[in-house]
């Protein structure tokens, strides 16, 4: 009997407006909590929460013309679903994000420590991208992680989505909103 129930559930049409808020809703979660590791400067905790967070979004923004199955395949990688997206939303101001994404995208190989096995290791965490980031010694792989850009993109996701970011920040406590709106360049939106 359970698994009749299953096969019904599985079949049952998607709601992509609902999903479409789900998905949103997590990637504040993540997006919150990822400000927070920021502040707290817990890293590289902070990296792969907003991975989390921009790929949330993403899928979210993808519902509407990927399936479950489609999403899925996608897999974490944010290089890929950020050229699906942005293939889809067909705006070219979307670009000016790139290297947001590109700086974000290996957070994903530090959630799981055999990844990093002998891996010498450089973190860059700042506001904004500067001028006077040092070079770093040979064999080491350096993570970057500016927290305005990750403020902008976010915007824009909640913007190509036309969702209305307050309405996610309904049920937060007053230290999630505090963390949201310290220091965040788009604070007029939350």
């Amino acid at each position: 009997m359970h698994s009749l129930w299953r096969s019904k559930a599985a079949a049952a049409p998607e709601n992509k407006e609902d999903l479409l808020s789900r998905y949103f809703d997590k990637a504040t979660h993540y997006y919150i909590v990822g400000r927070f590791a920021y502040f707290a400067g817990v890293i590289p905790t902070a990296g792969n929460l907003f991975h989390h967070a921009i790929e949330m979004s993403l899928k979210g923004c993808l519902v509407g013309t990927h399936n479950e199955a489609q999403r899925r395949r996608l897999g974490h990688n944010l290089h890929r679903i950020w050229r699906r997206f942005k293939q889809q939303a067909g705006n070219k101001t979307l670009s000016q994000f790139d290297a947001t994404i590109a700086d974000l995208n290996p957070f994903e190989d530090l959630r799981y420590p055999e990844k990093v096995r002998g891996w010498a290791i450089h973190f860059e965490l700042m506001r904004q991208p500067t001028a006077t980031i040092g070079s770093v010694p040979r064999n080491t792989r350096q993570f970057l992680l500016y927290l305005n850009e990750i403020d902008e993109l976010v915007a824009a996701l909640f913007r190509q989505a036309k969702l209305n970011p307050k309405f996610f920040k309904r049920s937060l406590r007053a230290s999630g909103t505090a963390v949201l709106t310290k220091e965040n360049v788009t604070g007029g939106i939350w």
